[in-house]
């Protein structure tokens, strides 16, 4: 097991939390911009009110492709050792993931309640028909297991590698060994 993984300082919990916590205010704003949008009707290539979003322009989906990268760069500075930093841009992903979706939730819960008709509680298909505890319990799935554990961080992870492919960065110096301390 890397003892890496939990421990405090630069590799550890706090610090994913603390590189997660710009881009998770910047997805915020977004999320409360395309609620203003949708309040303000704006067009559906924009702020769609449709289930999912229909792929409109503002929204954060696609910011993982923006912070993987952002991740990636600083990363690679600070943590020595290929498998250190492939785990900590990973872990540093599902973390911001986290923080990215939990507004999405509660959006969904405060739509239902004040009946917005937002595409924050907009189903597809029978889900569209199914009572709020069900709805609840699929966009919890959705929003606190597959967009911050399996698109943010396949998403995030690659572009992130990508972007260290296409600009090298100097790496960070190799951790001392108990020989050469």
């Amino acid at each position: 097991m890397d003892e890496g993984r939990n421990a405090p300082g630069p590799d550890g919990p706090t610090r994913r939390l603390a590189l997660a916590r710009g881009p998770a205010l910047i997805t915020l704003g977004v999320t409360l911009l395309r609620l203003l949008l949708e309040f303000a009707g704006a067009p559906g290539w924009l702020a769609s009110r449709s289930p999912g979003g229909a792929g409109a322009l503002v929204g954060i989906t696609w910011l993982p492709l923006a912070f993987g990268p952002w991740f990636a760069l600083r990363i690679w500075r600070e943590v020595p050792g290929t498998k250190r930093r492939i785990w900590r841009l990973a872990s540093t992903l599902a973390v911001y993931g986290w923080l990215a979706r939990i507004p999405v939730y509660l959006l969904f819960v405060l739509d239902h309640a004040l009946g917005w008709n937002t595409h924050y509680a907009a189903f597809p298909g029978d889900a569209a028909q199914a009572g709020f505890l069900r709805k609840a319990l699929l966009l919890a799935v959705a929003q606190f297991g597959f967009w911050p554990l399996v698109w943010t961080v396949i998403v995030g992870s690659v572009a992130g590698l990508v972007a260290l492919a296409i600009s090298r960065p100097r790496p960070a110096p190799a951790a001392p060994t108990a020989a050469g301390r």
